[in-house]
């Protein structure tokens, strides 16, 4: 049975934790207090609840799904209302309730929250959290990323904010090949995809008139243009000083009704080249320089046809791929000579906000420390092959049909056991299920239902295959 953490309920008084000592070196440093408590807000959390835990952390989460995970890995639990409804008289226990967490402890945006101002307006943040917010709020910029991507010479797709008024005017013009499906619409206040659309003719009609029924507002989006190639996601680690890649995985993405790209899930930890990881690395350097940011974030970039990378976007969050390296590296941990233990990637970020050394790991050579390649391997520009130990996949399961969705049946029949993989995710089984609703849920075609994460060895992984492959089309389509 899944107890289900209290929410919306007054907590008895908190003291203040006392404020720890900033780094000298860093302006308008975050300092994290001696607390074990941490609000994680966000629209999904469940996988940074499960990481903060591994490193003793006490979560009270706020997300928009509260699924078991979420609420084993938690203390308490708020669900997160609709941002656009946040202001109504029926969310004021909520907005009291997350306010007097975000006074008595530290605070982080983990995935799927763009920093909304609807939000914010109602959390009582310290000058150093302020600071964090606007320096992440700056990184996600594609004015920012623009200068950065050319100071290092990364190549970025031609990219139009719609509050210009330049860029309404031109499309209006055949010549600019809006019409021609080469062209996005990406809105900035959305992640995972979900913002991302073909700018068709029905688009461009909203964008030059705009109406209240409109799917997109000028000022909240931008047009990019469409690059073919392979979707990659490079996650970052930043102290305001330095800059660490922490690996790359293969992003995965599903079509939902008009939305061609909805993130489904990622694959990795996948190698790269040493010239490519050079320049990866290089451009979250500039970006860091430019914002002073400090934390995790991700690089979303294309692998083009000539073998050369086009970045996207950058996203100052706990991607979705996240727990994939972490899984990695905890594996590497357990094969290296290396004294330190890992606890998790969520104890690096925390570290790396109070300003502290990034970890050794992450610029060691490797062929010192262990027999098999770190998570941020690199490869020689001549090498083509590459075989890790472990090279662990995600799946989000969204609903294809209108089905009664009962997790307790999906588990029993399928004979999961409900494990703590956040203790040790290298003991679980080859295939588990996560982010699984706590009661029965009448699921509408497109709503995501779970999530399988599994594990392919290079040798003896046919069967978790077949199995992975199978799960997903009962789950999918019903059971």
């Amino acid at each position: 049975m899944i107890q289900k953490p209290k929410t919306y309920q007054t907590q008895p008084p908190m003291q203040a934790p006392a404020e720890g000592k900033a780094d000298p070196n860093l302006a308008n440093s975050a300092t994290f207090p001696p607390s074990q408590s941490i609000c994680l807000i966000g629209a999904s959390v469940r996988a940074a609840a499960e990481s903060a835990k591994s490193a003793g952390y006490a979560v009270f989460s706020v997300d928009q799904f509260g699924d078991r995970d979420t609420f084993a890995a938690s203390e308490q639990h708020l669900a997160l209302p609709s941002l656009r409804e946040i202001s109504s008289p029926i969310h004021a226990g909520f907005r009291r309730q997350l306010a007097e967490w975000v006074r008595v402890m530290p605070m982080l945006f983990v995935g799927g929250v763009r920093f909304s101002g609807e939000l914010l307006r109602y959390l009582p943040l310290s000058d150093s959290q302020t600071s964090l917010v606007a320096s992440a709020r700056q990184l996600q910029q594609f004015d920012c990323l623009r200068g950065a991507c050319e100071s290092v010479k990364i190549d970025l797709p031609v990219t139009r904010r719609l509050s210009d008024p330049k860029s309404i005017r031109a499309l209006q013009d055949d010549a600019f090949g809006a019409a021609s499906n080469a062209w996005l619409l990406k809105q900035s206040d959305h992640c995972g995809g979900l913002g991302v659309r073909w700018l068709d003719a029905k688009l461009m009609s909203q964008l030059t008139q705009p109406t209240n029924n409109s799917v997109v507002k000028p000022g909240d989006a931008v047009i990019q243009h469409w690059i073919p190639g392979r979707l990659l996601g490079t996650t970052l680690l930043s102290n305001g000083r330095e800059v660490g890649i922490l690996g790359t995985c293969r992003g995965r993405f599903t079509r939902l009704g008009d939305l061609p790209f909805v993130y489904s899930g990622s694959c990795g930890p996948v190698p790269l080249n040493t010239e490519i990881q050079s320049v990866l690395k290089s451009l979250g350097e500039r970006l860091v320089r430019s914002t002073g940011f400090r934390g995790v974030f991700n690089i979303d970039w294309i692998l083009t046809e000539s073998k050369q990378p086009c970045v996207l976007e950058v996203n100052p969050r706990w991607s979705g791929s996240v727990e994939l390296l972490e899984r990695a590296w905890r594996e590497w941990h357990q094969n290296s000579l290396l004294e330190v233990t890992f606890q998790s990637i969520m104890d690096w970020v925390i570290n790396a906000i109070r300003g502290d050394q990034l970890p050794r790991c992450l610029s060691l050579s490797n062929e010192k420390v262990a027999a098999t390649p770190p998570p941020n391997q690199t490869l020689p520009s001549d090498k083509r092959l590459w075989k890790p130990i472990s090279v662990w996949g995600k799946r989000i399961i969204f609903s294809r049909r209108e089905q009664l969705f009962d997790p307790d049946a999906v588990l029993n029949s399928n004979g999961f056991a409900q494990e703590d993989a956040a203790i040790d995710p290298n003991s679980a089984p080859e295939v588990s299920l996560h982010d699984l609703p706590v009661n029965q849920v009448n699921a509408h075609y497109g709503e995501p239902l779970c999530t399988v994460i599994h594990r392919w060895d290079q040798s003896g992984g046919i069967t978790a295959c077949r199995r992975y492959r199978t799960l997903v089309r009962k789950l999918s389509h019903g059971m």
